[in-house]
């Protein structure tokens, strides 16, 4: 897939990588969490994150889509149903923790309407706090003007990924659940 993607997507979209902290610094597991612009962003986040593996937070609903089932079971994605507390889904994210993965999720919950952020999704803040692990952060900008949700035709455009990281354990510990999502509002912020 890296193949792939670096000798016809890449070129395709004019995609620039910029990693301020590389997650493959990162030793043991973290979460890799980022602003959800378009169809395609898994593509961008596992290059930027190459050679380390991502486990991503997948909506429930999209593992009833026959042509994704291949891809999801082959990525281990991890179903989640949107906004709301899920138990299964907290248990797969232990799971992979536990095996010193990292989880990737959009804490928006869905990918963009309108090319913007939505607010993170209520509980964000409680779950990072709970799994106590550094957080990554990934800020894809472009992504919504070459590949919107509600068009599949894509676009040639200009994509810029840029990786840094949000929360060590310690900042996770000092700050609550509210000031967590506040700072991941803050991080993720694209329009």
């Amino acid at each position: 897939v890296k193949v792939i993607v670096k000798l016809f997507l890449e070129p395709k979209y004019n995609v620039t990588y910029k990693r301020t902290n590389d997650i493959n610094d990162c030793k043991g597991p973290c979460f890799l969490i980022y602003n959800h612009q378009s169809r395609i962003d898994y593509v961008w986040l596992s290059r930027i994150a190459y050679p380390t593996r991502l486990n991503f937070v997948v909506g429930y609903n999209e593992f009833f889509r026959s042509h994704l089932q291949f891809i999801f079971k082959l990525a281990h994605a991890i179903p989640k149903k949107n906004f709301n507390s899920d138990v299964a889904s907290i248990r797969g994210m232990n799971q992979i923790i536990k095996q010193g993965g990292v989880v990737c999720f959009s804490p928006e919950g869905m990918s963009s309407i309108g090319g913007s952020n939505q607010p993170v999704a209520l509980g964000t803040g409680k779950l990072i706090k709970h799994l106590g692990i550094p957080v990554y952060y990934s800020v894809i900008k472009g992504g919504y003007l070459t590949s919107p949700k509600y068009e599949l035709t894509d676009r040639l455009g200009y994509i810029e990924v840029e990786i840094d990281k949000l929360f060590e354990v310690d900042d996770i510990k000092n700050l609550s659940p509210e000031e967590i999502e506040i700072k991941i509002n803050k991080a993720i912020k694209h329009d």
